[in-house]
């Protein structure tokens, strides 16, 4: 896995999807949309309207 910088946070690069096995792309769609919904929700919190 490599890592980078960008916008002064770590992301590392899995390899592409094309490379993982069916388990490990399974796995990585997974985590992904468990952090997309972490996200929105949060996002969601922080609406104006709380301000």
């Amino acid at each position: 896995m490599r890592y980078r910088m960008k916008d002064g946070l770590l992301v590392a690069d899995p390899p592409s999807l094309e490379e993982m096995s069916p388990e490990e792309r399974a796995s990585f769609e997974a985590r992904r949309d468990r952090v997309k919904a972490l996200l929105d929700s949060w996002d969601e919190s922080k609406s104006p309207s709380q301000d």
